[in-house]
């Protein structure tokens, strides 16, 4: 028997969205029909939870929710037809949006076909109407306020009528984080900005709201900056930032809301990770164990299971 054992370290199994298990099932609870059709649903406690988040002003919470019941009914349209209340609205306006930019696919402008540029863009005008009632029913609410940015960037709206979304957010949702960044995707290199434009847009928008999650919005700029193209300055902001965003996360690990820490960690995470900045997606992942935010890491990967456990692999 060899005098020192050489065994693989067990990796732990990724814990997906536990952090959001008891509104999981809530959610369940609400849809409407099975597999077979025959289940009522009572989506009584599902708005309820909505509408108390919305309520307590919790809207990193309240986003997640959103966006799980938008990937229920995409799955399943018509199982929360009987939800009405806080969020309701806006999960329309987040499937309006996705729906348009699944029509356009996520190849690059250039490997776009006509028709799905044409398909894109009259998908993107119809959710115009969409997005207004989700921002009537709940100014408050940043998702709707994001969805509105995404539409946006895909019409290709000129900077004028960037900044007055910018300045109709700012006065509605002033401690929003999910417009925020999507209003520094707007500006940053993938599309209608530079690295600089969308560094200064994110610390500009983050000394709005300090304490907060928008503490990440600087790290999520140089993230994606840096993506984009890796210089001497897009590295510079990379190390400006990410002892903010790590700050924020150490922060959180020492509260007590799991739901916001594993949310934040998971995000960071994922923008590093999809960067090739693999070290400091493990040291975002760190205060988390092996939990997992499937919305928050997953919308920089198409098996964001696998990533995730190669990152914890690393982390070993």
């Amino acid at each position: 028997m060899p005098l020192f054992s050489r065994r693989k370290p067990v990796v732990p199994a990724s814990e997906v969205d536990t952090h959001l298990s008891d509104d999981l099932a809530l959610l369940s609870g609400a849809a409407q029909g099975d597999v077979q059709g025959d289940v009522q649903g009572d989506a009584g406690p599902w708005a309820a939870r909505l509408d108390a988040l919305a309520a307590q002003g919790r809207w990193t919470h309240h986003h997640l929710l959103v966006e799980h019941a938008a990937r229920l009914e995409a799955e399943r349209p018509g199982a929360l037809a009987a939800w009405q209340g806080s969020g309701a609205p806006t999960a329309r306006a987040v499937l309006a949006v996705r729906a348009a930019w699944e029509a356009r696919s996520g190849a690059r402008a250039a490997d776009v076909s006509a028709d799905q540029f044409a398909a894109f863009h009259s998908l993107l005008e119809e959710a115009g109407t969409v997005i207004g009632a989700a921002l009537d029913a709940d100014p408050r609410d940043p998702t709707a306020w994001a969805a509105a940015f995404h539409r946006a960037r895909g019409l290709e709206q000129d900077a004028t009528l960037f900044h007055q979304l910018l300045a109709g957010a700012e006065q509605a949702s002033p401690h929003g984080y999910e417009w925020r960044v999507a209003a520094v995707e707007h500006v940053s290199p993938w599309w209608f900005g530079t690295a600089e434009t969308s560094w200064d847009l994110a610390q500009h928008l983050a000394r709005q709201a300090p304490g907060t999650r928008c503490e990440l919005l600087p790290a999520a700029a140089a993230s994606r900056a840096w993506w984009h193209e890796k210089t001497t300055v897009t590295k510079a902001m990379l190390t400006e930032a990410l002892p903010q965003a790590f700050a924020h996360l150490d922060a959180l690990a020492a509260g007590d809301d799991d739901v916001e820490l594993v949310s934040a960690g998971s995000e960071l995470a994922g923008r590093l990770a999809a960067a090739e900045l693999d070290a400091e997606a493990v040291r975002a992942l760190a205060p988390l164990g092996a939990r997992l935010c499937s919305v928050s890491f997953g919308a920089w990967f198409h098996d964001p299971v696998a990533v995730h456990q190669a990152l914890l692999q690393r982390r070993r």
